[in-house]
């Protein structure tokens, strides 16, 4: 359906030291609203900046507003953060994102899905990526996911 595509307002790019304020706020307004009962997160921007050191950021802009955000390490193909805003769920724009924190990876990619967290495995699932492993003992136990990427050609 028409959920599926992206919408055209949204741009695709990486983000500059000048976003990552910006970047911080949104993580923590959807973390917040989907992970109310986690009393252990540490919001602001020196925990973001901590929690994305060493990774690739790429954000979804809807004009001048940021939509979204993908934070990959590539050097484990790890999809570490995938972040939506509330008004842009459900319109294509973590598939678009997902996508692009993608590109250049190949071979066995991984990411880390909380278990409280049903449509984001919905998601996944949907995008081909399979439960592999469980991890933790509290409430924001996850699940590993892991799909197969074509290998990279050979240069």
């Amino acid at each position: 359906g028409a959920r599926m595509i992206a919408h055209p307002a949204v741009a695709i790019r990486p983000a500059t030291d000048a976003d990552i304020p910006a970047c911080a706020d949104l993580v923590d307004r959807v973390h917040r609203v989907f992970f109310a009962w986690d009393a252990e997160t540490v919001y602001g921007l020196d925990a973001f900046e901590r929690r994305t050191a060493g990774e690739i950021v790429t954000l979804a802009w809807a004009g001048s507003e940021i939509a979204g955000l993908i934070s990959v390490f590539w050097p484990d193909n790890f999809v570490h953060h995938l972040y939506v805003d509330l008004p842009w769920q459900g319109c294509g724009v973590g598939r678009a994102l997902l996508a692009a924190g993608l590109t250049n990876m190949a071979g066995a990619t991984r990411l880390k899905c909380d278990i409280a967290n049903l449509s984001a495995q919905r998601f996944y699932e949907r995008l081909g990526w399979r439960e592999v492993a469980r991890s933790g003992s509290r409430p924001a136990d996850s699940f590993l996911y892991l799909k197969e990427l074509p290998e990279r050609p050979p240069a």
